[in-house]
């Protein structure tokens, strides 16, 4: 049995000497609250929910003890919502009510020194400008949780598909997604208070129809996100998706949603439409 581990953070504040108050971003944790139960859900893979760690009000040295236990890990699914900044060479998040910032590559390089044959997906939904330079522009709008239903009789076969087509995929390594390129924003939804990316991410899986590997998920949510923040009206920004692998080999063929057709899994009722 494959042994996973999920790390969830939202940060919607940063108010650091550097970084001084930006908006506070409430849909951070409705982002994260949507990775849970996608998770949990049996189109992603019915995790446990002593496998999903969700570290938002957890300190820096709390989060890295957490990583730290992935010696005996298989594969850890980690997501970040909330502000970030590139200060023009290395990409940072906040952690402790926005007054601590963390590099993007120490927590990748603990996670390989922690286990240097662990697989992943990394996803950093978060700015990658630098705020010292321009202001912030957040899109305020009402916030819109899931609505989580669980159906617990499917547990064992979706985590049995899910094993094996995990212990089937040919890559190695993490495959570490952010949601913009360098010196780009990351935006929230206008038609909701969660962000643009991690609604469309998710969304692909709670959607597919037949068995989603990661790859492919980005690069829906790629294209999703850019055509969304380029139709904005006199919005002249653009927000352009990233992905990178540690491992030349990969191809972020992990999986990620099951899919509502998969073999074996009665899934009619459990997949109705969340409220994203």
């Amino acid at each position: 049995m494959t042994k996973r581990m999920a790390i969830l953070i939202a940060s919607p504040t940063a108010n650091t000497d550097k970084v001084k108050s930006l908006k506070e971003l409430r849909g951070s944790f409705y982002d994260i609250d949507n990775w849970s139960t996608f998770l949990q859900r049996p189109i992603g893979g019915c995790w446990n929910r002593n496998e999903i760690h969700d570290l938002s009000k957890h300190t820096v040295q709390g989060l890295f003890n957490e990583i730290s236990h992935l010696k005996e890990t298989d594969y850890v699914f980690f997501a970040y919502s909330g502000h970030g900044y590139n200060d023009g060479y290395d990409d940072f998040i906040f952690m402790e009510n926005g007054t601590k910032t963390i590099k993007v590559n120490d927590i990748i390089k603990a996670i390989q020194d922690a286990n240097s044959k662990i697989k992943g997906t990394l996803i950093f939904d978060s700015c990658r400008n630098n705020p010292l330079n321009e202001s912030f522009v957040s899109i305020p709008a009402p916030s819109l949780p899931l609505n989580e239903n669980f159906f617990d009789e499917l547990v064992d076969t979706a985590r049995k598909d899910w094993d094996n087509q995990f212990e089937h995929c040919s890559s190695n390594g993490l495959v570490i997604i952010q949601s913009c390129q360098k010196n780009e924003k990351s935006y929230m939804r206008q038609s909701g208070e969660v962000s643009v990316f991690s609604y469309h991410m998710a969304n692909n899986g709670f959607e597919a129809q037949e068995s989603l590997d990661v790859g492919h998920a980005f690069e829906d949510a790629f294209d999703q996100t850019y055509a969304e923040v380029k139709s904005w009206q006199n919005h002249l920004k653009k927000q352009q998706p990233k992905c990178t692998y540690t491992d030349e080999k990969c191809t972020a063929d992990y999986p990620f949603s099951l899919g509502k057709k998969s073999t074996g899994l009665n899934l009619a009722a459990a997949l109705a439409s969340p409220n994203l």
